[in-house]
C-alpha cells in the first residue's frame, strides 16, 4: 500500500487499533486489569508496534501511530505513568528503525497525553466533537448551533501546548440522530442499536462536517496539519447491506464530501 501510494504522489501513515474486545469476545475493560496486565500488555503492543515499523519503513510511510484506536481503559487513573513511561520508551525504539513521523492519537486529557509523551512524538490527532443534542434541537440543526461546541473541544485541547503540529480528526455519522445519540456501529449489527434501525440523513453530516470546519478555520492556537474525515467507503455504492455506509462516518457520495471539496478546492 505504502509503494503504490507513494507511486500516486499520495503519503501513506498507519494508524494502530486495539480492539476493546479480546479473542474470545470478552470486552477488556471488564477483566482485572491490574499492574501485571498493563505491563504484560506494553510488552506485546511494543513488539507489534516495532514490526509494524519496520515495514511502514520497508513500504515507505511517511508517519506511524505510536499509540492506538478504540480501546482504552474506563479510566487510566491506575496506569497512566505507565502507558506515558512505555509509549516514550516505544517512541524512542521506533525512531532507531523508522525514519517518518510518529503521531500520538489519544489526546483526550492531560493524564492521557503528559508533557513528556507529547514532547516524543511529531504530530497530534485530536477529535473533534460537539455536546450532545436534545431531539428538538437536532431537528432545528444548522451550522451556527453546532460552532460554539467545536469550538469549545478545541480550545479544551490547548493543554497539549501549541508546539505540535495537530491532525484534526472528524467522525460525523449520515443518520438523523446522531447529535443525539452519537457513534453507532456500522460495519455490522452486532450492537445496540443497530445501524439497520437508523434514519439516514445525509444533511446531518454536511452540517456537522461545515461547523467544525469553521470551528477549525477560526482557531489560531494550533497549528493545524491536516484534517483527517475518519474513514472513507470503499466503494462507490452507499447501499446498506452488511455494512451500513449510508449512515456511517465516510462521507463518499454524500453533500459532506462536496463541502470538504470546496473547502480544499484552492
Amino acid at each position: 500500500m505504502g509503494q503504490q501510494a507513494q507511486a500516486q504522489g499520495i503519503k501513506a501513515r498507519l494508524i494502530m487499533q486495539v480492539c476493546s474486545n479480546d479473542q474470545k469476545g470478552n470486552l477488556l475493560n471488564n477483566l482485572t486489569l491490574n499492574n501485571q496486565w498493563y505491563s504484560t500488555f506494553f510488552d506485546t503492543y511494543s513488539a507489534f508496534a516495532l514490526h509494524q515499523a519496520q515495514l511502514a519503513q520497508t513500504a515507505g510511510f511517511d508517519a506511524i501511530s505510536l499509540d492506538w484506536m478504540d480501546w482504552q481503559p474506563a479510566s487510566w487513573a491506575t496506569a497512566s505513568s505507565t502507558r506515558s513511561a512505555r509509549l516514550q520508551q516505544l517512541s524512542t525504539s521506533i525512531r532507531q528503525i523508522f525514519t517518518g513521523r510518529q503521531m500520538l492519537y489519544s489526546t483526550w486529557n492531560s493524564d492521557g497525553a503528559p508533557s513528556g509523551l507529547v514532547a516524543s512524538v511529531d504530530l497530534l490527532i485530536a477529535y473533534l466533537d460537539t455536546s450532545k443534542l436534545t431531539p428538538a434541537q437536532s431537528n432545528a440543526l444548522n451550522v451556527s448551533q453546532l460552532l460554539p461546541g467545536f469550538i469549545q473541544s478545541i480550545n479544551w485541547r490547548q493543554f497539549l501546548g501549541s508546539g505540535k503540529p495537530i491532525i484534526w480528526m472528524l467522525q460525523m455519522q449520515s443518520h438523523k440522530d446522531f447529535f443525539v445519540n452519537g457513534w453507532v456501529e456500522d460495519s455490522g449489527c452486532w450492537s445496540t442499536p443497530c445501524a439497520s434501525s437508523l434514519t439516514t440523513d445525509f444533511s446531518v453530516q454536511a452540517i456537522g462536517i461545515e461547523a467544525a470546519l469553521e470551528a477549525i478555520n477560526q482557531q489560531t492556537f494550533f497549528k493545524t496539519e491536516s484534517v483527517l474525515i475518519n474513514s472513507y467507503w470503499l466503494a462507490d455504492t452507499i447501499t446498506p447491506h452488511d455494512s451500513f455506509p449510508n449512515t456511517s462516518q465516510s462521507i463518499r457520495n454524500k453533500p459532506a464530501e462536496s463541502i470538504v471539496y470546496q473547502w480544499w478546492k484552492k
